[in-house]
């Protein structure tokens, strides 16, 4: 009984220990995790801070940029050094005031006034407000002194008069080398300001001396980061350059951190904020982001909760792995499958098109040839680059042309076969039976044509016709040899017949394989869009029901509310199919080439992340409008985009740069890629139906054949070349117009 005690005591005393050990383990396991997940979060946040940060300096920058010439140009105009010259000319003075109201209206600048050599202001935009800068002296001013040595002068000051800030730039009016003023442009800086107040961060902008004059904060204008000398409140209380302001400090206390300085505003309470700053050297100026990271102690709080439960979601998170796996060997199978109808499909159409006994041509809804089998090409006599682009009607005597257009036009509602007399290259004249037919393809309707070389079926009909001559003169000798010569007529129509319906059938079977092979392209499109989706909505919704049976409610709503993003996703891809393959009423109008080129790279963006390739969009700032249809622009757009993502696929560097560059009339379209180059000899080729050098499968080479159509087809222009550092450019002209209600019909 003792050793039993013993043991019982020393196994409780094992437990406890264990139990301990346990504890203090969890416990510095949550330790290391809040204190990983604070830096992580305080890392987060000083990345976000530094990039809005940097849109923030970029759009100051812009902004000041925008003006810093026009100080120069408008010193330049002979009216301003005449009225300095003679400053009581009233109708100089008149006119002047008048010129700078103009210029400030269409700069959209706060104000523009003209100075003498004393400072005096003489002429202003203002002239006609109830506190105009005529005759008002702001020689004290920095801008003013700084433009009066010869250069370019700056300053950001509150104005004493208009009590406005401002941005100045002052530049000198000379006159042979003598300087007689200054010309004074004044920017308004607050709607900056208000752009940037609706973040959920604080900016703030300090001058040399701590100064905040800009910040999302209005009750921190005009404070100081901290207390400044007694000296420098003296300075710039002479200079004006705040008017009244107190000048106060915001008594911040400054933390240390590993991602950067926190701060603590005393009038904030216990708020603390991540400061980052970055330099403005040209105007001398700080800009500062502080970022609220209260967040951050939320998040810990919940990784700290979330800690307790890792192990069932780890569960979990492997069951959803093995099952995103099969899925992913499903859709894997798939695609093979869809990969491999395709090249069936392509290889089928390509053994009809060369092994038809007759000529085979395709035609687009004009009637100019796109393409002519071998058979073809032999009948008429010519190449394929000599029959591609030309008419039609072109190839048939000159009495049976009105009969092939007639044939053509007729097609539209079905199947028309006619016999007319074809044209060969050397002059003469042949019989044919012309099969004409109409075949709705995804982009666009085409005529599909079989002609069959029936010289030698005429020339059985003739020696038929001088037979039966023949024969009603020796009817009564020859019936029995007469007979068997409508029997062997009657077998050559009925193998006509066959052969015209083996012609039909093959034409048949065309069309329904180029439908789907355009169908297998469409699914493997939509299945790798929506899949991905689909695969997260089903992870979210086993999450949202695993936190819904723990009652963690919120977290649930957050699942669910994923759910929805992403069935809104969906929704947007079908959209985009929807409107990308909606039938072109093919008139030209005025469309945007942003929204062109955003919702080509939006059709493409699954090509584009299964890549990896970089896009690099370089457009100007004001809007570009081109003279084309939406569809058919796009169609090219993707076509282009596609075959340079195609491209640059084996390549390391995957890059594709998209620029666009106006001139008077007209916008050039750039698409470069980092690939290895079209080879020389191919270069005029490329635009050649059914020229590729993919690999077999991997397309029919009609993409850049009906893009180039499409080009000429809106009197735009496309060319292809390679580019000096490597790669190939493809550069598409288009007309431009000014407005988007310019249009034609």
């Amino acid at each position: 009984m003792p050793s039993q005690l013993d043991a019982l005591i020393r196994g409780q005393r094992t437990s406890r220990i264990l139990l301990l050990a346990l504890g203090f383990s969890i416990a510095l396991m949550l330790w290391q995790i809040a204190r990983w997940t604070e830096e992580t979060a305080l890392a987060e946040l000083h990345e976000r801070s530094s990039t809005q940060l940097s849109f923030y300096v970029a759009s100051l920058q812009g902004q000041l940029q925008k003006y810093e010439f026009l100080p120069e140009l408008l010193a330049t105009n002979k009216q301003l050094v005449k009225l300095l010259e003679n400053p009581g000319d009233r109708d100089l003075t008149d006119a002047l005031n008048r010129y700078l109201e103009t210029i400030n209206r269409i700069s959209d600048a706060s104000d523009t006034y003209l100075m003498n050599d004393a400072g005096l202001t003489i002429a202003a935009s203002n002239w006609q407000s109830e506190r105009p800068f005529v005759g008002r002296n702001f020689s004290y001013r920095p801008y003013f002194k700084e433009a009066m040595k010869g250069h370019l002068g700056r300053y950001f000051a509150l104005g004493t008069t208009s009590q406005k800030r401002g941005y100045y730039f002052a530049y000198p009016v000379r006159s042979m080398e003598r300087i007689l003023g200054a010309v004074v442009i004044k920017i308004n800086m607050a709607p900056n300001e208000e752009k940037w107040s609706r973040s959920e961060d604080e900016f703030l902008v300090t001058d040399p001396d701590g100064v905040i004059f800009i910040t999302t904060n209005k009750g921190w204008r005009y404070k100081t980061l901290g207390p400044l000398p007694d000296e420098v409140l003296e300075r710039i209380r002479a200079s004006r350059r705040y008017s009244d302001a107190e000048l106060s400090s915001l008594g911040a206390v400054t933390l240390t951190a590993a991602q950067g300085r926190l701060i603590r505003p005393a009038e904030t309470g216990r708020t603390e904020y991540l400061s980052l700053e970055q330099m403005m050297p040209e105007a001398g100026w700080k800009v500062h982001i502080l970022a609220d990271t209260s967040q951050v102690g939320v998040r810990v709080t919940w990784s700290v909760l979330t800690a307790a439960v890792i192990f069932g979601i780890a569960v979990l998170f492997v069951m959803f792995l093995m099952q995103r796996h099969k899925r992913l060997r499903e859709r894997e199978r798939f695609e093979r499958q869809a990969k491999k109808n395709l090249e069936l499909n392509e290889a089928r159409i390509r053994a009809i098109l060369e092994g038809a006994q007759a000529g085979v041509l395709t035609m687009n809804d004009q009637g100019l040839i796109e393409f002519a089998n071998s058979r073809a090409q032999e009948l008429f006599g010519y190449q394929q680059k000599e029959l591609s682009g030309h008419s039609f009607i072109a190839f048939f005597a000159e009495s049976q042309k009105n009969e092939a257009e007639k044939t053509l036009h007729a097609a539209e509602t079905g199947v028309v076969v006619r016999e007319l007399d074809a044209r060969h290259k050397d002059g003469s004249i042949f019989p044919v039976e012309l099969s004409v037919g109409s075949l709705k393809l995804h982009d666009g309707r085409k005529r599909i044509a079989t002609i069959h070389d029936i010289s030698f079926a005429k020339r059985q009909e003739a020696e038929l016709r001088q037979a039966h001559d023949l024969l009603e003169v020796r009817v009564a000798e020859r019936t029995r040899d007469l007979s068997e010569t409508n029997v062997r007529l009657i077998r050559e129509i009925e193998e006509h017949q066959r052969t015209e319906a083996a012609l039909r059938q093959a034409q048949d079977e065309l069309i329904q394989a180029a439908k789907m092979a355009a169908l297998g392209q469409m699914a493997t499109g939509i299945s790798h869009e929506l899949n991905q989706p689909l695969a997260a909505i089903r992870s979210y919704a086993d999450n949202a029901r695993a936190l819904i049976d723990h009652e963690r409610k919120e977290d649930a709503t957050w699942n669910l509310t994923q759910i929805s993003e992403l069935t809104e996703r969906m929704a947007q891809i079908s959209s985009q199919l929807k409107v990308f393959s909606r039938k072109t009423k093919g008139r030209l109008v005025s469309v945007s080439l942003t929204a062109a080129i955003d919702h080509s790279l939006g059709i493409l963006a699954s090509r584009i992340k299964e890549t990896q390739a970089e896009i690099l969009k370089q457009m100007p700032e004001t809007e570009l409008y081109v003279m084309a249809d939406m569809v058919q622009l796009e169609q090219v757009l993707i076509n282009l985009i596609g075959n340079a993502l195609q491209a640059v696929e084996p390549q390391s560097e995957r890059r594709v740069e998209i620029v666009a560059v106006s001139s008077d009339d007209s916008v050039a379209i750039t698409i470069r890629d980092t690939g290895s180059g079209i080879a020389p000899d191919h270069l005029p080729r490329v635009f050649d139906p059914f020229f590729t050098t993919k690999e077999e499968g991997c397309g029919l080479g009609l993409g850049l054949s009906i893009s180039h159509r499409i080009v000429e087809s809106i009197n735009g222009e496309l060319m292809a070349n390679n580019y000096m550092d490597g790669g190939a450019i493809f550069t598409l002209t288009l007309p431009s117009v000014e407005t988007p209600e310019e249009k034609t019909g």
